[in-house]
C-alpha cells in the first residue's frame, strides 16, 4: 500500500494538456451550432423588446430560416478558441490546487478551490470572448444589411472605433463569464461527486446521459444568476462605443432598471 501511494504522489500531470483544448474546441462548436437561433431570438428580444413570436416571424421573412444563422462565422471559429481557454483554464487551476494541497489527487478538491477554478477559467478567456459576441450582436441586429458578415463587421468597427470599439462591453463580458464559469463548474462538479458516491462508479464509468443531465443543470443554474449582467452587456453592445448612450456597466445598469 506504501508503494502505491508514492507511485501516485511521483506520478506528475502536466498542470496544461492539448487534450483540455481539443475538447474545448469541440464543445464551442457544438454549443455554436445548437444555440445559434435561440440566442439570436434572445439578443433581439432584449434590444428591441419584441415578444418572441414577432422576432421569428421577421427573421423568417426577411432573411429565410437561415436568418437564424445570422452572424455565425465568427462564434463558429472562435468559440473554439474560447471553450478551449475556457476548459483549459479551469482545468489547469484544478491540477494546480490538486498538487499544491492534495498530493495531485483532483477528486478531493473542496467547493472553494472549484469556485476560484471556474473563477480563473472566466477571465482565461473573456478576452477573447467579448470582439467575437460584439460581432456577433452586430450581426443579428443588422436589419439594415450595415455589415456583411461579423468578420466585415469587426474589420469596420476597428477602422471607425479604434481597439475601444472592438472590446465595447469588455467588462460586463468579464464578469459574467467569470460569475457563470464560477457558478457552472461548481454545480457541475458537485453532480458529479455526488454521482460518483452515489454509484461507487469511476469518473470514467458515468453514462453519457447522466452527464448531459449534470450539464444542462449546470447550465440552467449559469444562466439563473447570470441572465441580468447579460442583458446589460447585450444592449451596451448592440450600439457602437463612439455614440452609445450607454456611458458605463452601471448605467447601462440604471436606464434599464428606469424602464
Amino acid at each position: 500500500m506504501e508503494k502505491n501511494n508514492n507511485d501516485f504522489k511521483t506520478k506528475k500531470k502536466p498542470l496544461v494538456s492539448i487534450i483540455d483544448f481539443l475538447s474545448g474546441a469541440a464543445a464551442g462548436v457544438t454549443q455554436t451550432l445548437v444555440g445559434q437561433p435561440f440566442d439570436i431570438v434572445k439578443v433581439r428580444q432584449l434590444v428591441l423588446k419584441q415578444s418572441v413570436g414577432d422576432i421569428i416571424s421577421n427573421v423568417i421573412k426577411t432573411d429565410g430560416y437561415s436568418g437564424f444563422y445570422k452572424g455565425t462565422a465568427s462564434p463558429l471559429v472562435l468559440s473554439a478558441f474560447c471553450i478551449s481557454f475556457q476548459i483549459a483554464g479551469f482545468k489547469t487551476a484544478q491540477r494546480f490546487f490538486a498538487k499544491n494541497n492534495h498530493d495531485g489527487d483532483e477528486t478531493k478538491l473542496s467547493i472553494t478551490e472549484l469556485a476560484l477554478s471556474g473563477l480563473f477559467s472566466g477571465f482565461c478567456f473573456s478576452w477573447l470572448l467579448s470582439p467575437m459576441e460584439l460581432f456577433r450582436i452586430k450581426m443579428q441586429m443588422n436589419t439594415g444589411e450595415k455589415y456583411k458578415s461579423s468578420f466585415d463587421a469587426g474589420l469596420k468597427i476597428f477602422k471607425s472605433q479604434g481597439i475601444r470599439g472592438v472590446w465595447f462591453g469588455y467588462y460586463a463580458s468579464t464578469l459574467r463569464e467569470s460569475i457563470g464559469s464560477l457558478i457552472y463548474f461548481v454545480v457541475y462538479e458537485t453532480l458529479i461527486k455526488y454521482e460518483i458516491k452515489r454509484t461507487q462508479k469511476k469518473r470514467t464509468e458515468i453514462s453519457s446521459s447522466r452527464i448531459m443531465v449534470y450539464g444542462g443543470i449546470a447550465g440552467v443554474s449559469l444562466w439563473t444568476a447570470n441572465f441580468p449582467i447579460d442583458s446589460i452587456k447585450s444592449r451596451q453592445q448592440s450600439c457602437d462605443s463612439s455614440n452609445s448612450p450607454y456611458k458605463s456597466f452601471n448605467h447601462t445598469a440604471r436606464v434599464m432598471l428606469s424602464e
